[in-house]
């Protein structure tokens, strides 16, 4: 089962314009990030790949041919950059995610859809909770989740 959490309230139209198809991959140098990077550049989806630690990140776009952009620095600085790049995608593999779920989709423009790699309960009844406050138009973003299994 998936959800979508939609908001289209005052400006959403603007921000859609200057949507960016990039996929924004946080915790970008982890096993499962690795390989979900993978898969995305081997379908010609364009990647950012974001984390801490610059070499890793480094080595992570190296395997992939070089080509995806890299944003370093804490997720709270990550979180900063997202409302300017705009991107059409991000993926959160940064757990705990019952820390991170929430501040990472908030942190998402308006049209940004949201997947992450939860796999715990509270994760995700955080994230399908904002369903209300984006609905209500005090909150902005496009979330997909699954529940844990």
């Amino acid at each position: 089962m998936t959800r979508d959490v939609v908001n289209q309230g005052p400006g959403w139209l603007e921000m859609e314009k200057r949507m960016k198809n990039d996929v924004w991959i946080l915790g970008a140098s982890g096993r499962t990030a690795k390989l979900i990077a993978r898969q995305l550049d081997r379908a010609g989806v364009p990647l950012v790949l974001a984390g801490r630690d610059r070499t890793r990140l480094e080595n992570v776009a190296a395997d992939l041919g070089g080509v995806p952009r890299l944003v370093v620095g804490s997720l709270a600085s990550q979180l900063a950059r997202l409302a300017d790049d705009a991107p059409g995608v991000v993926v959160n593999t940064v757990g705990p995610f019952t820390t991170t779920g929430v501040e990472v989709v908030r942190a998402c423009p308006a049209g940004t859809h949201y997947v992450d790699i939860a796999n715990e309960v509270g994760a995700f009844e955080q994230v399908l909770a904002l369903e209300q406050s984006v609905r209500a138009g005090s909150a902005s973003a496009t979330a997909r989740t699954s529940p844990p299994q």
